[in-house]
């Protein structure tokens, strides 16, 4: 008879104690450029459709009173074929931060991970807007 003591993280070799939680996918914003702060929105994989920015950006707790949801660069995490796609404003990859606060936000520790940067319109955000019009 064979016990289980533990998980072995493929990525590092790492054996742990305890079953990570389960990868999540998601909308998220970047708070801050300096740290690259997170407002996530993790969801269980198995949930469809993924609520949209806008509609969660007002039940958050962390993030400014006042600020409309498209004011912070933002993204979102996909699950894809047992793989993490993160798809996000240009601006997010400037936060020192921001694939660590990811990974963690969303559990993705035992995943392979692919970003994307995405500059449509459609994370486009009001800083974006006024950054343009300083020039």
């Amino acid at each position: 008879m064979t016990k289980e003591i533990g998980y072995v993280n493929e990525a590092t070799g790492q054996l742990l104690i305890e079953k990570p939680a389960d990868p999540m996918k998601g909308p998220f914003w970047i708070l801050t450029d300096e740290d690259g702060h997170i407002a996530a929105y993790p969801v269980s994989v198995d949930l469809t459709p993924v609520p949209s920015h806008k509609t969660v950006w007002p039940i958050l707790k962390d993030v400014p009173a006042g600020v409309p949801w498209n004011y912070y660069p933002r993204g979102r995490v996909e699950i894809r074929r047992d793989k993490a796609i993160i798809f996000a404003n240009p601006r997010c990859f400037e936060c020192d931060r921001f694939e660590e606060e990811i990974i963690e936000a969303f559990h993705l520790d035992f995943m392979e991970v692919v970003y994307k940067v995405d500059n449509s319109s459609h994370y486009q955000c009001l800083i974006d807007d006024m950054k343009d019009k300083e020039i």
